[in-house]
């Protein structure tokens, strides 16, 4: 069985997730002697009004999450939670595809999954099994990241503007590192009410969807667009990622280790699970080899951790202990939900999590683009959504700057971001306007990233630069 094709580009790894579903959803369907067919006679009993049917859907869905809690997993444990509650998902999105008639009850469909997610925490608290969550990165701890990664890792070149950008975006979009880290260049536009728009297609859900992005009103490290602005700066070689260095720190199972196309990755994912291992010896536990980019990320933030711990010792750092990638997801959130002009239903939307776990009025109650920009200006640091927000661009010199002055800033524009613009292939290319808005960002914080490499400078023994600001 394989879900339907959605026309996307699929991050690698992603195409396993949701076949290692179908797969385990055939397994269940195997071990009750049923097939596809058997779902297509159900939806069909289904259909006919005088037919009292012995099975519904919702009827297969609790004996699937019955067969979840007590499957084995690759490393011989039992599935855990986060895992199990992502199979159903994918199954549930499988079966709305092909019957949505007969799914339309998203309540049902929650309390089987929330209990099945129960079931699996009670089953571990049995088994004294801990099951602790990394810390939420709270706004302290991403300024930290930030000038951790872009100031003082400047001796890894490139990587350090590229790193620090992710870590923001991962911030500002409730990002999942499956999905976000993998954002093209055309994905980045302006939005026709000034605010920076990116597209995320959120692999998990099924959606994809468009964030609004603000400048922040006070620390670049919050800033977003200063972010990109950097990113763009230090790119080395053209690429239609946003985040080029991504897709090389996530290889995938696929030939050649490179993205593919939905349906090539799925049918090259059949073709291996058809190659059946007929030696009769068990199978070994699986060894975690593949890098992916939760892992890129941990990476990172391991790497700042171990680093503050070391130089502020014996005192503890100024770093949240645990941080993981998972934490900018949960810690944004939280930031945003503090505020009680945001209603949780906007910051759901935001970060595409499921709204089948929240309560059944959500699931009616749709967003749209004026409650995400309320979300993305207080992510930027804005105290009141509902006033009016200004993307700061250069074009806005042109009236303020002789001639001259301005043709030679748009000559540096071109200078500056010469591997992200001006290729025939568009693919290659950030939208002018974006850049605009990038470059602008940049210049406002100027002052403030010379302070901090300066005093960077100081405390590490360099010789710093006198910085001529205008």
């Amino acid at each position: 069985m394989q879900r339907a094709a959605r026309g996307l580009d699929i991050p690698q790894g992603t195409a396993g997730q949701e076949a290692a579903a179908m797969k385990c959803f055939s397994e269940f369907l195997a071990l009750g002697n049923m097939n596809e067919d058997s779902i297509a006679s159900i939806a069909n009993s289904l259909s006919v009004p005088v037919a009292l049917p012995s099975q519904n859907f919702y009827s297969l869905l609790t004996a699937f999450s019955i067969f979840l809690q007590t499957k084995p997993s690759a490393r011989g444990n039992r599935l855990a939670k986060a895992t199990a509650v992502g199979y159903m998902s994918q199954v549930v999105n499988l079966l709305r595809e092909r019957y949505p008639q007969h799914l339309s009850g998203s309540k049902r469909i929650a309390k089987i999954r929330d209990k099945m997610g129960s079931a699996i925490e009670e089953r571990n608290l049995l088994a004294g099994v801990q099951t602790g969550e990394a810390p939420g990165c709270t706004l302290g701890d991403l300024r930290v990241l930030v000038q951790e990664t872009a100031i003082k890792g400047v001796g890894s070149g490139y990587k350090s503007l590229h790193d620090a950008a992710v870590l923001t975006l991962m911030w500002h979009t409730f990002g999942r590192a499956i999905d976000t880290c993998f954002a093209r260049k055309n994905h980045l536009s302006m939005a026709t009410s000034g605010e920076l728009f990116l597209h995320i297609a959120r692999i998990k859900t099924s959606v994809v969807q468009g964030i609004s992005i603000y400048k922040a009103t006070t620390h670049w490290e919050q800033c977003m667009l200063h972010g990109l602005g950097m990113l763009f700066v230090g790119a080395s070689e053209p690429s239609s990622y946003v985040f080029p260095l991504v897709p090389h720190a996530a290889a995938s199972d696929l030939p050649g280790e490179k993205t593919y196309s939905q349906e090539e990755a799925i049918l090259y994912w059949e073709n291996l699970e058809e190659k059946i291992d007929t030696s009769g010896e068990p199978p070994s536990k699986r060894v975690r080899g593949r890098p992916s980019v939760s892992k890129y990320i941990n990476d990172i933030i391991t790497a700042i951790s171990e680093r503050l711990a070391a130089a502020s010792a014996p005192l503890p750092p100024t770093l949240t202990a645990g941080l993981s990638s998972r934490s900018l997801r949960r810690g944004s959130a939280a930031y945003a939900n503090a505020l009680p002009q945001l209603a949780i239903q906007w910051i759901s939307t935001r970060g595409a999590w499921l709204l089948d776990s929240l309560t059944k009025a959500f699931a009616y109650v749709g967003t749209t683009t004026r409650e995400d920009q309320s979300v993305g200006k207080i992510l930027a640091g804005y105290k009141d959504p509902h006033l009016p927000c200004t993307t700061p661009t250069v074009t806005t010199l042109k009236e303020l700057l002789p001639r001259l002055e301005y043709a030679q800033l748009l000559t540096l524009r071109g200078q500056l971001f010469k591997n992200v613009s001006g290729f025939t292939d568009t693919s290659l290319n950030v939208f002018a306007a974006v850049l605009d808005a990038a470059l602008a960002s940049l210049l406002i914080h100027l002052g403030e990233v010379a302070a901090a490499v300066q005093k960077e400078q100081v405390a590490t023994g360099h010789v710093a630069l006198p910085v001529s600001l205008p």
